[in-house]
């Protein structure tokens, strides 16, 4: 489990980490609204030359008074301007949120108004009055389309490895549970879960093996059982070795005790046979049993 864990945190991170440095670019067009008094001069080639550096943007735009006024890239966008988003029922409550408490929101996953599935995260600008004032201008704005905003989390990894996977979230208004992405999340019985802080919300990333906590003990089991085997055998055959070397080493020993003797008896004899006298053998009682010429 704790294996399942560190892959959780590290693929919930990785996606926290892309999708904020993607939603910090509507910080860099608020700069540029606020330095212009509310203009900025040629939007079109400045967020052309931003858009490299925040993997993962599919649109940049501004809407003064939360109407869509420019967008880059213009193309597959065009449907976006215009859009008020104050008064969509499907983004309005997230760009309300934005205006009211001067904070960066983001809005989804929901489909587009241009078309598709996204995320869109909203900055409110505000313009410094006379007398320490300020005044809403609007939104500096970035969105994030399905299934590229999820690349930095490197998901499939998670699959490739032996787990199911669910990410997924509550819906603010109704708390309905809303899945972003999943893979065999059917077999998600009780998942580790690490929570992605995101803007005024939370995404929550589910993870647990493909054949449950069981299976994935059993495997382990099955593993050190082999690795026995292997090691009993292994011992065996080394057994099987050492005795065949003995053997070896025995059968050397004899031929060289045999040898030995027969060198002796061979001695013996040839001593007996030099001596030209008659030798009589006794024991140890003094009896005589043999007699040579």
């Amino acid at each position: 489990m704790a294996l399942a864990a560190d892959l959780a945190a590290d693929h919930a991170q990785s996606l926290q980490r892309g999708i904020e440095r993607a939603l910090s670019a509507t910080y860099a067009l608020a700069a540029l609204v606020r330095q212009g008094d509310g203009v900025v001069q040629d939007f079109e080639g400045v967020a052309t030359e931003m858009l490299p550096f925040y993997p993962g943007i599919a649109a940049l735009g501004l809407a003064p008074g939360g109407t869509i006024c420019c967008v880059v890239p213009l193309a597959g966008n065009e449907k976006s301007l215009g859009f008020n988003q104050l008064t969509d029922s499907a983004q309005n409550r997230e760009a309300r949120l934005a205006r009211d408490t001067g904070k960066l929101t983001l809005a989804g996953p929901m489909n587009l108004a241009q078309g598709g599935l996204g995320v869109v995260g909203r900055l409110p600008i505000y313009l410094a009055q006379a007398h320490g004032e300020r005044r809403f201008w609007g939104f500096s704005y970035v969105t994030l389309r399905f299934p590229e905003v999820l690349d930095a989390a490197r998901l499939p990894l998670l699959s490739e490895r032996g787990y199911a996977f669910e990410l997924w979230r509550k819906v603010p208004e109704t708390g309905e549970h809303q899945r972003i992405e999943a893979w065999n999340a059917q077999a998600l019985v009780d998942p580790v879960e690490r929570t992605i802080a995101l803007p005024n919300g939370a995404w929550t990333l589910s993870v647990a093996p493909i054949g449950g906590w069981y299976h994935v003990a059993d495997r382990v089991l099955e593993g050190l059982v082999g690795v026995l085997i292997s090691v009993l055998m292994a011992y065996l055959a080394w057994l099987l070795y050492a005795m065949r070397i003995r053997d070896a080493e025995l059968e050397v020993l004899v031929a060289q005790r045999t040898s030995e003797i027969l060198a002796a008896q061979q001695h013996l004899e040839a001593t007996v046979n030099a001596i030209p006298d008659l030798l009589f053998e006794m024991d140890l009682d003094g009896r005589y049993y043999s007699a040579h010429a």
